[in-house]
């Protein structure tokens, strides 16, 4: 046991009163010193003071250093903000701590923990709550949380701590701390305070003396009686509570100056003694009252319907009809009296009772209120009073019900999860919807579904699922078709269960990428240069143009993304462009390429699905710098030894030139080609073979190579005859890759006679402008003639300039470029001179001369262009043309050495900029239907004509713009609507749609590209329309203007409306139209007769002035119209009806012709007697047993019984459940009657008992109550009566001819009841007959108790609704003596069980109804007499005198007493069966005398409880019986073959003996079950056998009659060493022993021996740290023996191994991690071995370590 708290044993002794006193004693000495046997733990949990603002909450514990803590170890804590735990005779320096969550840890149990947390780590365990976990170096510590971590109620809490091992260096000595793991023993949090109850005794409170009444109890004809005395006990026959008090009254009440000693909750019996004036008493006494000074414990009041056959309880917080409001409860108990009625009221606030007022319920927990106007959106609750015998009452309200007719208002549903709706989607394996709008402005909403398919509200892809309160759903576990439209299909249920949908427009899901099929490649428009080998160049740094193929069939491209890198994968400055889904082109400007350097353009093309594909071009170099220019290798006789001649080369022959040339370079694209002009005159070329073309010569890589001049180019060429020349001009060129054409070297040659070409280095100037063949490079000769300008004559030939962009001839008027200017030009006039030779420059087009590009101070202005048509001008890095500004190329034509003429292009102007688009002043891509003039519309007619507008959203449209395109589209910058493009003008600004198909329900946009001259373009898009073409969803309409809706009124000058739902998710709601018509029809010319339709805007409630002359009946009807026009269905209300009409009662007759058949169970085919239905389970019995004409309902179990208790015939039926009988009824009013009784009183568990009746859909409760009164002197419960029927009496209203089921059965399913005679019986009513015929009543009585019922039928002459009941009793007609109006709601029958009735007296009942309008009428009943005399028995007893309980003869003797002071007997009956009012053995049968005897067989009695029953009627018919409490039979021994005997292993030392052991010689603990008898055991005798004494111990014991398992101790014994032998067996309660049964255990006194000079074999294994240790044979012992091993450092220590056990005589274990310096230690070896009786010896032994 655990000791570290006193502990103290307690024992309660009770007498045959069960009164009780108890004793105890501490186990151990609790104040015990030396030794002290109280060992407080090391840790202990504690808790601080509480907050002053809140109990709860608490603080802190504070403990000084080294101090010590005296507070006790606290199990519970009221805090749940804090946790504190002690450990003050702890000395380290450093814990770890943790709280942790103690699921396995039990302080209720006195017993050590056999597995205690040990945790070397706290913060690891798993059940550390919120984290709390830290270090500490106090002894103690808080732990602290806040309000989201705050402990819960009921949980335990232990906090663990550790502390690793350490050394204390104290002065004088070391101390050393092991390392500790330990925990607190754990804390309840218990948040909850004591509940506070009210005493009082009685029905009055405070009131602390009894009151008790036997009138009628007694009688004595002889000498009559003289006095009683009474007394109070907590048994029958008992005055231990109040001694007995002479009285001579039948009322008596005790003393108020001596209070009762009476406990709540106890049973407490009046016991009075009658003595008559011959001296002689009989006693009698009551049924046990329960002391109830509190109500009852409250329950839960459920709103709605309880579920049928369900063990769960669901509570409705919504209804979605106005039909009824439900509620139903559970959980109201009283622990110490019963419930005796339930109170039900309605309201709109808690506890308020403005619906339905309080009315009694009796004991059913279901409650249905019909007929009545609900209100929507209003919360109605239910209070419901629980009221015991003591009439004390406790109530609950429900948490309310709101009425919501209507269903959520539909929402919008998107596809996909993107915040926008989707139309494609790329993969197949997910689906995913968003949707908002739903709501539900009165109950809420409570879930959703979801569903897709191939259709509109279709399920074939995705079975509607439930989902949560989330506005997205993703499933992942679908396989969706490919290029099928897809709708998702969100539905919608509020609290109340109505339902709604809404649809998406759909997708499409696209699994495949768009399809690149071409490109991206260079267009060759801007500059871009091609060679055979699909290598680009590309010449103008700032401007590129892109173009491909691409195509995606199912979901289009969406949108395209390009790129420019300078390798693959590489970056660059510019940023990837992303460009609409429909250009197949694009056009970069603004760029800055680097000469020299490879570029790639990617491309990625991504469709709606959002899929992508990409594409990289080949790469295109750039290089915007000409070839330099080289030099014609001739041999030279310069200083310098150029070795740039080549022998063979730079020679002549008659028609041909060797020429060789170097030092041309190209250092970013190389040299491609040569271009050659020879002639005869300077810049000539009419000694080329083809006069007018020049040679091409490509460049040669692999000739001689002269070091930085380069590889040497030669080529033998053929020309024109040279015979006749003697000089010759040769000009050469070079062109790189990318087209671009160095400067001209231009020579002249002289041919010598040894076939060489002799250069000229000294010349003339060829021209008026200095152009010779000798000056120094750029530069010119001296001039010696004037210059012939025939720029303004053109008297010469004539040449047209045209500026070209790529290699085309076509004029352009504007370039994209800011760097690069090209043209050709053309003789196309021939007049006079003709060109010889051309010179070309650039410049602003608006001058004469070449100006604005060339820096004429320091730039060359006219270059040489040779017989070449064609050139290409490049800015430098640092010039850029003007955006807006008209460039032109200069051409300079000589027609001779002296005349010149000058020309241009017409110019390009730079356009790099897309076209520009503005916000200002609202402008943006609108649509609106054709002819509106709204600006923009964003919902439109289904297939109306749209107009499609972008005026003034596009900048400069004069100038810059050429071209609109104008594409529909699902999404922005796309086109994949399926109509076609419409390409427009500059000037134009609208486009209309008119023949269309688009779809209803999906967003589209329009998309305008605007281009400019150049062909660069700018996207705009709308912000979108839809079709609409759904009319807006039709709400509800609510007569009245209140929050209910209202189906009558008494105001014949207005009628009004509210609605409420109607919704357009289209282009929503624009107005309503509201009238009034007399009937509910929605068509035809008559729909508004009263009331015509107005436009009421947006108003959702609406009244207008009746006209005089309106019908009674009138419908509110609404329509709703969106903003495209569609109107909504027209909504009717359920009308409403003007009445002024009151309750008229109805006059009852009642016809006596049961329709019921079988009423009284006469007919069935088996029945089963009443006494075997304890020991019977109906609800196994066929179906034979069942009543005719009857059938047994589901889950229900009902058998016909055999018995004289029958109040009709000699049979009843006993019904767990319900079963029922279908008949014909006619329209009308119906009574039925039936009697009931509780069955099987031994046990049931409560004095009432509820049930119902149906009748159709119309159900009643009804109860059964009190159990019958006894009135013997029998002290046990079977001298009460069984059966004692109650009469019901319930109406019923049929409202047409039909078939109808009839029912009655129990509320619950557990013990049922009896009932028999039921009579169903038809009752006229009519409008004749006397005011007393309206109510009928009639009075139950049984035993003390007594009730009023009464029934009545009233009807509503008009159109509405009787809305409550409300009846008195009196005695007088209209009366209220007895009780003042009551509600009844809307039962048209009232009881009242808590009147006193007077023999022989009158009373009258009187009914007010109430109409919904506050009209009432009224009726009263005839007289009700009362009559309440049956016949009393008031003894009946076995055998010939006092009552018997038991008998070994079977012979049965009966003797009673009985009487009738009014009417007396006429006759008593007697029987005699297996149980109280049985009749299995005797059926009734006159008996003439007060006494009986009958004789039956062995085979009748033995084993059997046998029960005589009397039955007594007066001679005014009424009948009472009583039964015995039985008299058992029997000879038979008690049963010992289940009978089981052990004992309770003891042990001197600390180790608990095997099984089938002992360790100790004076003691014995035995316990043992089994043994039975049916007469009862009394006495149980154990006979112990010591062994090697010659005496021995019988003991006889007696044991409680509920103890199942028996104990026994023996003491003070001297036993021997050996086996221990022991007999028990048992008696019953007439003497009768049973068979012995016999146990044996064996008693071992002996240590364990060991073999003399033995140790253990210990070894140690370095590289394993491990230790083996082997001590075989050393111990012995004749039985089992167990062991005990641990090992440590120092001589008793266990840091190494502690307390482990085994069974081998080896073991092997290793070094722990947290021992780390053990080398050359010494390890101490301690082995224990421990017998089969728990003693032990021990060994030791030691090794030592390295």
């Amino acid at each position: 046991m655990d000791f570290s708290k006193c502990r103290r044993f307690v024992i309660r002794g009770y007498n045959k009163a069960r009164i009780w006193s108890s004793i105890s004693a501490d186990i151990k000495d609790c104040q015990a010193f030396d030794p002290i046997l109280i060992s407080p733990r090391f840790i202990v949990d504690s808790r601080g003071q509480s907050d002053s603002t809140d109990d709860t909450k608490g603080s802190g514990v504070y403990l000084e250093e080294n101090a010590i803590w005296y507070p006790d170890d606290v199990d519970y804590t009221p805090f749940k903000n804090v946790l504190s735990a002690v450990w003050h005779s702890g000395r380290y320096s450093w814990y770890t701590w943790a709280v942790v969550n103690a699921h396995t840890l039990d302080v209720t149990t006195y017993y050590e923990q056999l597995v205690q947390l040990n945790l070397t780590d706290p913060c690891s365990h798993p059940d550390v709550v919120h984290n709390k976990c830290g270090n500490t170096t106090n002894e103690y510590i808080n732990v602290f949380f806040n309000a989201n971590e705050y402990l819960v109620h009921g949980e335990r809490y232990s906090i663990c701590i550790h502390a690793n091992a350490e050394v204390l260096r104290l002065e004088l000595w070391d101390n050393v701390l092991p390392e500790i793991s330990i925990c607190t023993d754990g804390v309840m949090v218990d948040l909850t305070s004591p509940v506070a109850g009210k005493v009082w005794i009685g029905n009055v409170q405070g009131i602390e003396y009894q009151v008790s009444s036997w009138t009628g109890v007694f009688t004595d004809p002889e000498s009559g009686v003289a006095y009683y005395e009474w007394a109070i006990g907590s048994r029958p026959g008992y005055n231990d509570k109040m001694a007995s008090t002479v009285v001579y009254t039948s009322c008596a009440t005790s003393s108020v100056n001596s209070p009762l000693d009476l406990e709540e909750g106890h049973a407490y019996y009046i016991n009075v003694r009658a003595f008559n004036r011959a001296g002689l008493s009989s006693l009698a006494s009551s049924w046990a009252y329960i002391l109830d000074l509190s109500p009852p414990v409250p329950g839960r009041v459920y709103d709605g319907e309880r579920a049928v056959n369900s063990s769960s309880y669901f509570d409705e917080d919504y209804k979605n009809h106005t039909n009824f409001l439900a509620a139903f409860w559970t959980g109201f108990h009283d622990p110490h009296s019963t419930i005796t009625d339930y109170y039900v009221s309605i309201g709109t606030c808690k506890t308020c009772q403005n619906i339905l007022a309080r009315q009694p319920m009796g004991i059913t927990e279901d409650f249905k209120l019909t007929k009545f106007n609900l209100a929507f959106g209003v919360i109605y609750y239910t209070t419901v009073s629980a009221c015991n015998t003591a009439d004390l009452c406790s109530s609950t309200t429900s948490d309310g019900v709101m009425i919501d007719v209507s269903p959520p208002s539909p929402g919008r549903v998107f596809d996909g999860m993107s915040t926008d709706d989707i139309e494609y989607q790329g993969s197949g394996s997910y689906i995913g919807a968003r949707w908002y709008g739903f709501s539900d402005s009165q109950s809420g909403i409570e879930r959703y579904v979801w569903k897709v398919g191939t259709t509109e509200g279709g399920e074939d892809i995705v079975e509607q699922t439930d989902l949560h309160l989330d506005t997205y759903v993703l499933s992942t576990n679908v396989t969706l078709p490919a290029g099928v439209r897809l709708f998702t299909t969100i539905g919608c249920y509020n609290m109340a269960g109505m339902y709604t949908q809404s649809i998406s427009n759909g997708f499409v899901v696209d699994e495949t990428p768009p399809d690149i099929s071409q490109g991206p490649l260079f267009s060759t428009d801007f500059g871009v240069y091609q060679n055979p080998s699909m290598q680009f160049y590309h010449r103008d740094r700032t401007t590129l143009k892109v173009y491909w193929t691409a195509s995606d069939d199912v979901s289009h491209i969406e949108r395209q993304y390009i790129s420019i890198s300078s390798h693959i994968g590489g970056e660059f400055s510019r940023s990837p462009v992303k460009i609409n889904g429909i250009m197949r082109y694009y056009i970069f400007s603004g760029l800055d390429l680097h000469d020299g350097v490879a570029y790639y353009v990617s491309l990625i093309c991504c469709n709606g699905a959002g899929l992508c594909s990409n594409a990289t071009s080949p790469s295109i170099i750039m290089d915007s710098s000409s070839p330099s220019r080289g030099m014609f290798a001739v041999q030279t006789e310069h200083a310098a030894d150029l070795t740039r001649y080549l022998t063979t080369w730079m020679t002549w022959t008659l028609e041909s030139l060797s020429l060789a040339w170097l030092g041309f370079s190209d250092l970013h694209t190389g040299i491609d080609y040569y271009g050659i002009n020879v002639g005869s005159t300077f810049m000539g070329n009419d000694l080329n073979e083809i006069t007018d073309q020049a040679y091409t010569v490509y460049h040669n890589n692999t000739g001689v190579d002269r070091g930085d001049e380069g590889i040497l180019q030669t080529s033998r060429i053929t020309t024109q005859s040279l015979l006749t020349v003697n000089d010759i001009f040769i000009h050469l060129w070079a062109v790189n890759k990318a087209g671009l054409s160095s400067s001209i070297i231009h020579n002249q040659f002289t041919k010598a006679a040894d076939g060489s070409l002799v250069l000229v280095r000294r010349c003339s100037a060829h021209t008026c402008d200095g152009h010779c063949v000798c000056a120094p490079q750029d530069q010119r000769c001296p001039i010696t003639t004037t210059c012939n300008n025939d720029t303004a004559a053109r008297s010469n030939s004539y040449i047209e300039v045209t500026d070209i962009l790529g290699i085309g001839l076509v004029d352009a008027t504007y370039t994209p470029s800011v760097s690069v200017l090209r043209a050709s030009w053309e003789i196309i006039l021939i007049q006079n001179l003709q060109p010889l030779w051309y010179e070309w420059s650039v410049g602003l087009e608006s001058g004469t001369s070449p100006l604005g590009l060339i820096d004429i101070s320091d730039e060359r202005v006219w270059h040489d262009a040779g017989r070449e048509t064609k050139i290409t001008f490049i800015t430098s890095k640092d010039i850029s043309m003007v955006e807006g500004m008209k460039y032109s190329v200069f051409v300079r034509v000589w027609y001779s050495t002296d005349t010149f003429g000058d020309f241009k292009s017409d110019g390009v102007i730079v356009q790099t900029e897309e076209p520009r688009t503005t916000v200002l002043a609202g402008a943006a891509i609108t649509e609106v239907e054709r002819y509106s003039r709204r600006k923009d519309m964003d919902y439109m007619t289904y297939q109306a004509p749209i107009t499609i507008s972008w005026a003034n959203k596009f900048l400069n449209v004069n100038t810059d713009i050429t071209e609109f395109r104008v594409y529909i589209s699902s999404f922005q910058g796309g086109h994949d609507s399926g109509l076609p493009e419409a390409s427009l003008g500059q000037q134009v600004s609208t486009y209309t749609l008119i023949n269309h198909n688009l779809p209803t329900r999906k967003r589209f946009y329009s998309n305008v590209i605007a281009f400019n001259h150049v062909g660069m373009y700018v996207t705009e898009s709308s912000d979108g329309f839809t079709f609409d073409g759904d009319a807006p969803v039709a709400g509800s309409v609510i007569d009245g203007l209140g929050l209910q809706d209202i189906d009558f009124q008494n105001d014949v000058t207005f009628v009004g409306a509210r609605w409420h739902g109607f919704v357009d998710l289209g282009s929503s709601i624009h107005f309503y139209t509201w009238c009034v018509g007399s009937t509910s029809v929605t068509t035809g010319a008559d729909i508004c007769d009263i009331v015509n339709a107005t436009n009421v805007g947006l108003h959702t409630a609406y009244q207008a002035n009746l006209p005089p002359g309106s019908p009674t009946c009138l419908y509110n009807k609404v329509n709703a119209t969106d903003v495209t026009g569609y109107t909504s269905a027209m909504v009717v209300s359920n009308g409403m009806c003007i009445d002024t009409s009151v309750p008229i009662p109805e006059f009852q007759t009642v016809v006596y012709d049961n329709v019921l058949e079988n009423s009284n169970f006469t007919e069935a085919v088996n029945t089963i007697p009443y006494n075997d239905l304890n020991s019977t389970d109906i609800c196994q019995m066929s179906a034979s047993y069942n009543p005719s004409m009857w059938t047994e309902n589901t889950g229900s179990c009902a058998v016909v019984v055999e018995s004289g208790f029958a109040k009709s015939g000699s049979n009843f039926l006993y019904v767990i459940g319900s079963f029922s009988q279908v008949v014909a009824l006619d329209e009308g009013l119906y009574k039925l009657t039936f009697v009931t009784s509780h069955g099987l009183i031994d046990v049931a568990e409560h004095a009432n008992k509820e049930g119902f009746v149906q009748l159709g859909e119309q159900n009643h409760v009804f109860l059964i109550y009190t159990k019958a009164y006894r009135s013997d002197e029998a002290t046990t419960a079977s001298g009460r009566d069984s059966v004692v029927w109650h009469t019901h009496t319930f109406y019923f209203r049929t409202d047409s001819a039909s078939s109808y089921n009839v029912t009655i059965g129990s509320v619950d399913f557990s013990t049922g009841f009896f009932v028999d005679d039921i009579q169903l019986h038809f009752v006229n009513t009519s409008n004749s007959g006397t005011q007393t015929d309206h109510v009928m009543g009639h009075m139950v009585f049984l035993h003390e108790w007594s009730s009023i019922h009464g029934s009545w039928s009233f009807i509503s002459d008009g159109h509405v609704d009787i809305i409550d009941y409300s009846w008195a009793i009196g005695y007088v007609p209209y009366g209220t003596q007895l009780q003042d109006y009551t509600s009844t709601g809307l039962k048209q029958y009232g009881y009242n069980n808590n009147v006193t009735l007077v023999q022989n007296s009158s009373l009258y009942i009187t009914v007010v109804a109430t109409n919904s309008l506050g009209n009432r009428g009224i009726a009263v009943s005839e007289r009700v007499f009362i009559d309440m005399t049956p016949p009393t028995i008031s003894e009946v007893n076995d055998g010939t005198g006092l009552d018997e309980d038991y008998s070994e003869i079977t012979t049965v003797f009966v003797n009673y007493r009985a009487e009738d002071l009014d009417s007396t007997i006429d006759f008593c009956e007697w029987a005699i069966g297996y149980s109280s009012h049985g009749i299995e053995i005797q059926p009734f049968m006159t008996i003439s005398s007060f006494s009986g005897a009958v004789t039956i067989g062995i085979d009748q009695a033995e084993g059997h409880t046998i029960y005589s029953t009397i039955r007594c009627t007066n001679k005014a018919g009424l009948v009472a019986s009583n039964s015995s409490d039985g008299i058992k039979f029997s000879h038979m021994a008690p049963n010992a073959s289940q009978a089981q005997i052990t004992h309770i292993p003891l042990s001197t030392t600390q180790y608990r003996p095997l099984d089938g052991f002992q360790g100790v010689n004076n003691t014995i603990k035995l316990y043992w079950s089994g043994f039975t008898d049916t007469l009862g055991i009394t006495q149980h005798v154990i006979y112990v056998d010591l062994s090697n004494v010659s005496t021995h111990i019988t003991k006889g014991m007696t044991f409680s009659e509920n103890q199942i398992v028996k104990y026994s101790l023996f003491s003070n014994l001297t036993l021997y060493q050996g086996v221990q032998a022991i007999d028990l067996y048992a008696r019953n309660i007439l003497g009768i022993p049973s068979d012995t049964v016999s146990y044996n255990f064996t008693l071992l006194l002996e240590r364990p021996e060991i073999q003399a000079n033995s140790t253990p074999n210990i070894t140690w294994n370095q590289a394993a740290t491990e230790f083996t240790v082997d001590w075989t044979d050393i111990f012995t012992s004749p039985y089992e023996l167990r062991y005990e091993i641990s090992a440590g450092l120092a001589e008793g220590g266990a840091e190494i191994l502690q307390w482990q056990e085994t069974t081998n005589s080896t073991l092997v274990f290793g070094m722990p991690s947290h021992v780390d310096d053990y080398s050359g230690s010494v390890v101490y070896m301690h082995i224990r071995a421990i017998s089969a009786g728990g003693f032990y010896n021990d060994i030791k032994g030691t090794v030592t370590l390295p």
